[in-house]
């Protein structure tokens, strides 16, 4: 396996699990967990990375379960807020608007998960964004704005960067217009009790010693012979009949292919915008003060500093923790930490009292700062399915590849994540069993 993500640990273990012996997990990063990040703020552990699990996501919620690790509903109970004009006002708790999905969603039931590209439409839809589908929709301001938070939050990209056939299979892959959007899905929001990065830390206590950390793969040569794959680290080489691609292609395409890969995936991989991105904060506090007063701790703030706010406080503290999300601007220079938390506090005193300008403690995650992940793998750009999609899946050579982004459901997400495990392990199984590779 190349990549310790949550993918990568999920084909890893049904591996074991399978009875097979010979393998390892080569992780660039020092830690397991990819795109998931346990952080701790005044003694509160907190998801840098990603968090919210839904009641439909059943690959995770089944994996859970297996792993033993719990998890807690996020609060919501209360009145929320929009920043508006400067100025905090109370709204009603976002949600999606029935006469858009039933638009939309009469558009997905025209897309396969399996082959997006070969919509009727499919030419049309690529060359339209998002935005300049919502422009021709009359939409009052509310359903635009919940509109624009909800799925920019869910892409990590501005709407007239997000062609409408990409956004159409993600929506295809989350069970429609009100599954993709997340926090303001409308659904009941879980956390994990200790984490997300719980899951693939457990994974790795299982596995022992085979994972590897510090170990970024440099270059793949002889993936497309009889075998052995040789997989290039600083550490030394490894050997292997199969080799499970348990990452997206922008950080896959850093890696050095010898032949080189076919010209539909590598272009598939110059494809990729990963640019886009999340900035994550949580703010502590002694107590969750806003509940007091009837308040969700939830803010839209459309252009502003965060796009949305939550109440994420775990059980078991008598802190409260609100987390904001924005997606990250390109070609800006970013605040700092320090000007992001007064820019926060002032906005969460706005709508809940000067109580909220005395945090005990503020963490920030920029994901675009990280050097094996630099932004989030970016399924919407212009192209990718309609020219690219055919490549997406399919294994190249020993090369299988795995990830978030090769799941049919929940693709972008933790649940995708781990269904594109199973898919890679299985794949990988059936590749050794036709070979007749000893399992063992």
């Amino acid at each position: 396996m190349v990549g310790g993500g949550i993918s990568g640990m999920t084909a890893a273990r049904d591996l074991q699990r399978s009875g097979l012996d010979d393998f390892v997990v080569l992780e660039a990063r020092d830690r397991v967990g990819g795109r998931t990040l346990i952080q701790h703020a005044d003694g509160v552990i907190v998801d840098g990375g990603a968090t919210w699990v839904n009641p439909n996501q059943t690959a995770i919620l089944d994996l859970l379960h297996e792993l033993g690790i719990e998890r807690f509903e996020q609060y919501s109970a209360g009145d929320s807020y929009a920043i508006l004009g400067g100025v905090a006002q109370k709204v009603k708790a976002a949600a999606p608007n029935p006469h858009l999905g039933r638009i939309m969603d009469a558009m997905v039931d025209t897309v396969s998960a399996e082959a997006p590209w070969e919509a009727p439409n499919a030419k049309e839809w690529n060359d339209m964004t998002f935005q300049e589908f919502l422009d021709t929709q009359d939409l009052d301001e509310a359903t635009l704005m919940i509109t624009r938070i909800a799925f920019e939050i869910a892409s990590c990209a501005p709407l007239d960067e997000i062609t409408l056939l990409n956004l159409l299979f993600a929506m295809r892959a989350t069970g429609g217009f009100a599954g993709i959007g997340a926090p303001t899905s409308g659904l009941p929001q879980y956390h994990i009790i200790g984490g997300m990065a719980s899951i693939a830390n457990t994974i790795a206590e299982q596995l022992g010693d085979k994972v590897r950390l510090s170990s970024p793969v440099t270059k793949i040569s002889n993936w497309d012979g009889p075998g052995p794959v040789r997989i290039e680290t600083p550490g030394g080489v490894v050997e292997a009949h199969k080799v499970i691609m348990s990452m997206g292609g922008s950080l896959a395409s850093q890696i050095t292919y010898e032949p080189e890969l076919p010209p539909l995936r590598k272009g598939l991989h110059d494809t990729i915008d990963r640019d886009h991105c999340l900035i994550k904060t949580h703010t502590v506090y002694e107590r969750p003060f806003w509940r007091d007063n009837g308040e969700s701790g939830q803010i839209l703030w459309p252009g502003g500093l965060f796009n949305i706010s939550a109440d994420v406080t775990p059980p078991g503290t008598d802190k409260g923790v609100l987390v904001t999300l924005v997606r990250s601007p390109r070609g800006e220079t970013p605040l700092t930490l320090e000007e992001r938390k007064a820019g926060t506090i002032e906005a969460f005193a706005k709508a809940f009292g000067d109580e909220a300008l005395h945090p005990t403690d503020f963490v920030m995650q920029d994901w675009l700062q990280e050097e094996y992940t630099k932004g989030v793998e970016d399924l919407w750009s212009p192209g990718l399915f309609y020219q690219y999609g055919p490549a997406l899946r399919e294994p190249v050579g020993n090369l299988i590849w795995g990830g978030t982004e090769t799941s049919l459901f929940w693709c972008g997400f933790i649940d995708g994540a781990v269904r594109g495990g199973h898919h890679a392990a299985l794949a990988a199984l059936a590749a050794l069993a036709e070979t007749r590779v000893p399992v063992s």
